[in-house]
């Protein structure tokens, strides 16, 4: 079972699947061979010192983190991958129609996943309203903690303004469009009933 492999040295699986993912574990270059009967970490590099985007204290909070929880959730999201098809079956060709941005590292491997297929490109088809198409260059797929800046600056740009109903209403504000200001103000008020009714 994979919970017993990544569990019995959570810090040490962590390191390992995060610095696989990430653009320095990309360009180090592609997964080793294994044989078949094979453990997910094996052959995996731990680098040392690991890329400073990764905290020690951040890691800590993580490895703290799933030593309470273990890794049985997180695992069964992947193994009932093939359950979401059957059961999102009837909207399969329904569009998203709300707003949204999509930011992504250049060698984040699920761009790949599907040999020949260009994903953002079929994401286009799939998402009406897309107003923000960012791919970082050199970053893997933690993009947020690989280039914080980046992506804060790509949400915060004006092409997307799906920033003025994710991020700090105040901190956008001002970037935001008229119809974006009144969903801020929805917020705000809704914000201070619900203090209200704590109180």
């Amino acid at each position: 079972m994979a919970e017993a492999e990544f569990e019995a040295d959570v810090r040490t699986s962590l390191r390992k699947i995060y610095y696989r993912s990430s653009g320095e574990g990309m360009k180090a270059g592609p997964r080793p061979q294994k044989p078949a009967d094979a453990k997910f970490l094996d052959g995996l590099a731990d680098p040392d010192p690991f890329p400073d985007w990764l905290a020690a204290a951040d890691l800590d909070y993580y490895v703290e983190q799933f030593k309470q929880s273990g890794f049985r959730g997180p695992l069964n999201r992947y193994r009932t991958s093939d359950l979401d098809f059957a059961q999102q079956e009837e909207i399969a060709n329904r569009k998203i129609e709300q707003p949204a941005a999509f930011i992504a590292g250049q060698l984040d491997p699920v761009l790949s996943f599907i040999p020949g297929v260009d994903l953002v490109e079929v994401m286009r088809q799939h998402v009406a309203d897309l107003r923000l198409v960012r791919i970082i260059d050199g970053v893997g797929h933690w993009v947020q903690q690989e280039r914080p800046n980046e992506v804060n600056a790509a949400l915060l740009s004006r092409p997307s303004r799906v920033s003025c109903v994710v991020a700090d209403p105040q901190l956008v504000e001002n970037g935001c469009s008229q119809g974006h200001r009144v969903a801020v103000q929805r917020f705000r008020r809704r914000r201070g009933r619900l203090q209200h009714d704590a109180s």
